[in-house]
């Protein structure tokens, strides 16, 4: 289920004295304010799918363990900056909260842990049509706190022809606005490259 976030307001900012971000992100880290919240992006983004840093990143040869190369685009990159753009940056909870990747993948698992594929491997369809209307449909709303229906991702309704069951990395869902504490737009080239015809541990480079 999606977490439910505390009323209590933290005043702790990581970024008073911090140096501002080493470059321009433009997937998951987009948002960091410096190169400390880069840091605690990465970390929470780890933790909420229950995988270390080789779950996005490639090591370097010879490297050593913490040792990879951060730029270099990877097919997992690739989906976790497009779940960034499409759903972590135009969905709230009903409370007005962010969705996060905490929101699905911690939560989310039939065994509680945490999970990229958190839906099972192979996809388990039926827990994933009552997972979906459970906590898609009834807890999470639109940025403009509409509220969300199999449309805005799937193109339609299950068991209609327009509706699409595969909607990673696809460019044809429903745009929806931002939320309000994002920038009004995003960049023109905020939205990841499309998927590669032949699947790769890593492909072209590109930031975060």
């Amino acid at each position: 289920m999606a977490p439910k976030a505390s009323n209590a307001k933290s005043t702790f900012d990581p970024c008073v004295g911090e140096p501002p971000p080493d470059k321009a992100y433009q997937g998951l880290a987009r948002d960091a304010r410096c190169q400390q919240e880069v840091y605690l992006t990465m970390a929470a983004t780890v933790t909420a799918l229950g995988r270390d840093c080789d779950g996005c990143h490639i090591r370097k040869e010879g490297g050593g363990k913490d040792d990879f190369d951060y730029p270099l685009m990877t097919d997992q990159k690739r989906v976790a900056n497009w779940m960034k753009h499409q759903f972590n940056d135009r969905l709230i909870h009903k409370d007005g909260s962010p969705v996060t990747c905490a929101s699905c993948h911690a939560r989310g698992a039939k065994d509680g842990k945490p999970a990229a594929k958190f839906l099972g491997t192979p996809r388990d369809k039926k827990y994933a049509m009552e997972w979906m209307n459970l906590v898609m449909v009834n807890e999470f709303r639109t940025a403009d706190g509409g509220k969300v229906t199999c449309k805005h991702c799937h193109g339609g309704a299950p068991s209609t022809p327009s509706f699409q069951a595969k909607v990673i990395l696809s460019d044809g869902l429903v745009t929806l606005p931002l939320r309000k504490d994002l920038a009004p737009a995003a960049p023109s080239n905020a939205s990841p490259p499309a998927a590669p015809s032949q699947a790769s541990p890593a492909t072209a480079s590109s930031a975060r």
